[in-house]
């Protein structure tokens, strides 16, 4: 946004800000309209916000040599960056018909902007037998919403030019993956909410009383401190741990618009919260109250016996094993470069206060290896001890197991059965469904407080590792590390003894890991004290073997319909590997990657089965994933030609959107 002689102009990033965070775009707005006003206040610096644009340009940027590349430097124009000339450019650029036109500025009413990239397609436009779609560079691995929205309103303003709004859009992901939205699915959408915002900035007030409440919004933007700052001013409802938008809205209605009042009102239920979970956050806000001024946080404990809480503790093992993980996204796919593991062995190579052993992947081939040595290695000590586990705290872990064991079909086998006997336990959920505690949040950050001192360390958090490794593969990192005598083979030699002091950057981030890992550790010791003052007991998982499980004549001939069809597979895989012609041969690559196709598929239902098996009464209450979406079809009545309309009810993840939903939706109703 920026104001040119007295009226305002908009780009399609201000209107994707205003649906993500009113309160950001208010604050855009008032740095315009009253600078003065927000004197001693500074936008937030974020390394790795300033990260990710680079790395967004530079993924632009090659996009543009690809299509140079392909179509030829006279079929592609980018157009100047100068002010005065960009619009005249891209209009001129539009009537010769480029096949691709790079940063083309287009303006409309009052909003003007520059599209990463306009594609010329064949179809009747006021340009002639052809028009544009918009296409749009992104790093993210899958599109989200805003990136849609954007989308459209680049092409609304496209239609000012050429007299016809595009059918598709394109967002290209950060692995050059193409994904084509027809607009007609989202455009009503936008055009509610580009009234929504130019309605905002035509009754915008600088007041700090028309200021948008902080409590509803999810995203701060670059004034995130300021925020926060507000929030705690304010003794905002926001500010109770686990209390969702929704709940905030309905207190707000009831005239409870604070944490104190949460804490010491007497209402005792709320139409659209159950009465569980409005206990506990009422609970939750008193804690955090009495807890405020204090060095350490109250908690206090509570005694379910559902085996969620502090019972879903196991007894202690002295095999056991602390586990984190530090992964990289910037790289295509992702990639999960440090596994680390504490555990307690005073023989071991130790760690800063009890053993410590990891598994370093700068690529993908060392990334397989590195999640082979550490099932491995997590598999033959569980043989050893069949009572040990693997604690972890929050999602994190078990999701790049998952994604490892797709991504590189190898020890589908071992995480199948530690899996299905219970072996990982996640102590976010121990902690949430057992634990009150007078904090904001319940990451282990915070947790922490309870029983160790603050962290030391360069690398302070997950974001900060993100940024020191990103710098350091920009400076060489894995050239030396693959290429010098001193790094990758010299650490795959003996890893346990590997002298970090050549490696500074990874020794920073080595020793965060460390700490994650025995903070880990320390928190299950200090979680099993609590269990044993609270005579709280260990309710076990009831786990039957499978080959206990009594089966069908149907099931045991499916079973070794099964066993034979995996033994031609991997008949089929042997071949594979062993002719170096078919190796080589990209049909062959293909039809080998699709033999565990349908197995693939199926994991991810498995791996929700299990998350929602875990989840506590009050989170599958308050879900808001959508387990049934009304899917219109129609079918036709034995023995007659009527045809009647049917509902089919299909599950969706809840990643989905209202407007994907939507999307989704008038796709199937139209075949």
């Amino acid at each position: 946004m920026y104001k040119k002689q007295s009226a305002y102009l908009y780009s399609p990033s201000d209107l994707v800000l205003f649906e993500r965070s009113p309160f950001a775009s208010w604050m855009a707005r008032l740095a315009w309209e009253k600078p003065e006003q927000l004197a001693g206040i500074e936008k937030d610096q974020d390394k790795m916000m300033n990260l990710l644009a680079d790395k967004g340009l530079q993924h632009e940027a090659n996009y543009l040599e690809q299509f140079i590349h392909d179509l030829g430097v006279d079929h592609v124009c980018e157009i100047s960056t100068n002010k005065e000339t960009r619009a005249a450019e891209t209009l001129k650029a539009m009537q010769a018909g480029y096949q691709v036109i790079f940063q083309a500025y287009l303006e409309r009413d009052n909003f003007a902007g520059s599209a990463d990239f306009l594609i010329k397609k064949a179809g009747h436009s006021n340009l002639g037998e052809y028009y544009y779609e918009a296409w749009d560079t992104k790093l993210s691995l899958s599109t989200k919403t805003y990136f849609v929205l954007q989308l459209c309103c680049y092409s609304w303003m496209l239609e000012a030019v050429q007299g016809k709004v595009p059918e598709h859009a394109v967002v290209v992901l950060g692995n050059k993956k193409q994904e084509s939205y027809r607009l007609a699915a989202y455009y009503p959408y936008f055009l509610n909410l580009k009234t929504q915002f130019l309605k905002a900035q035509t009754t915008f007030q600088s007041a700090w009383a028309m200021m948008p409440d902080l409590a509803l919004c999810s995203d701060y933007g670059v004034w995130s401190s300021f925020a926060k700052q507000q929030l705690e001013q304010s003794d905002s409802l926001a500010l109770v741990a686990n209390i969702r938008k929704t709940q905030i809205k309905k207190l707000q209605d009831i005239g409870v618009s604070t944490l104190s009042d949460l804490a010491v009102t007497e209402q005792t239920t709320i139409k659209g919260i159950s009465p569980d979970t409005f206990t506990k956050l009422k609970a939750q806000a008193a804690i955090q109250l009495a807890s405020r001024g204090k060095e350490i946080p109250l908690f206090e404990v509570l005694n379910a016996d559902d085996g969620k809480g502090l019972s879903g503790l196991p007894p202690k093992s002295k095999l056991d094993i602390y586990f984190d993980i530090e992964g990289h996204p910037l790289v295509t796919g992702g990639l999960e470069y440090l596994w680390g593991v504490s555990f307690e062995d005073a023989k071991a190579a130790q760690g800063k206060e009890y053993a410590f052993k990891d598994w370093w992947a700068h690529d993908q081939a060392q990334e397989k290896l590195a999640f082979e040595g550490f099932i491995d290695w997590s598999y033959q000590r569980w043989q050893q001890d069949p009572t040990l586990h693997i604690y972890h705290y929050a999602t994190y872990e078990i999701t790049a197991i998952h994604k490892m064991v797709n991504r590189y079909e190898t020890r589908q086998d071992q995480v199948a059965e530690m899996l299905d006997n219970h072996v990982f336990v996640d102590l976010y959920k121990v902690v949430k469904s057992g634990l009150l505690i007078g904090e904001p949040k319940y990451s282990i950050k915070n947790v922490e407080h309870l029983y160790r001192k603050d962290r030391d360390t360069l690398v302070a958090n997950g974001g900060d590792s993100i940024v020191f490794y990103e710098n350091w593969h920009a400076n060489g990192g894995l050239e030396n590390w693959n290429e010098l005598a001193h790094g990758y083979q010299s650490w795959l030699a003996n890893p346990d003894q590997f002298d970090w002091q050549a490696w500074t950057t990874l020794q920073e981030i080595r020793s965060y890991n460390i700490d994650d890992c025995e903070s880990t550790l320390e928190l299950v010791v200090w979680l099993r004290k609590q269990q044993q003052h609270h005579n709280v007991s260990y309710k076990e998982v009831e786990t039957i073997p499978k080959e206990e499980l009594e089966k069908t004549d149907k099931q045991l001939e499916n079973e070794q319909k099964r066993q034979a069809l995996i033994q031609r597979q991997q008949a089929l895989l042997d071949q594979f590997e062993a002719d170096a012609d078919l190796k080589a041969d990209k049909q062959a690559e293909l039809l080998v990657s699709l033999l565990h196709f349908y197995e693939r598929e199926r994991k991810p239902k498995n791996y929700t089965y299990r998350e929602r098996e875990n989840k506590t009464n009050d989170e599958l209450f308050e879900n808001d994933q959508p387990l049934c979406t009304d899917k219109l079809g129609t079918a036709t009545i034995k023995d007659t030609a009527v045809k009647v309309s049917k509902d089919i009810l299909i599950e969706y993840d809840a990643k989905y959107s209202d407007i994907q939903r939507f999307a989704i939706f008038e796709k199937q109703t139209k075949g």
